[in-house]
């Protein structure tokens, strides 16, 4: 997976490279997970997640790790075995909070 974080606001699609369309891939995390992400093939960009991200950081991490869990169900390319995604929000007392996630997929 790789992604270009975005300059300002709270959505970025993310690039992955398993062999899943990205609408059945986002059905079978919604189904298997209860994640809620939109296809990129909705914006003409198969091979694609767009994911919102304006949430509180500890909603987030947890349904980025359910997306991590199907993902690694998928068969993936060698050159597609990690993602990292850094985190600016607020949490719900306005506090600023940084984190960083870092994921392995795809690993035998």
């Amino acid at each position: 997976l790789s992604h270009v974080p975005p300059e300002a606001g709270a959505i970025t699609f993310v690039k992955y490279a398993h062999a899943i369309g990205s609408t059945a891939l986002i059905e079978r995390i919604r189904d298997e997970q209860s994640v809620l992400l939109v296809p990129g093939d909705h914006f003409e960009m198969d091979g694609y997640l767009r994911i919102g991200f304006g949430c509180d950081p500890e909603l987030l991490l947890p349904a980025l790790e359910r997306v991590g869990e199907v993902l690694d169900t998928i068969d993936a390319p060698r050159a597609a075995r990690f993602v990292s995604l850094r985190v600016n929000a607020r949490d719900a007392r306005g506090n600023s909070v940084r984190q960083s996630v870092v994921r392995a997929f795809g690993l035998t």
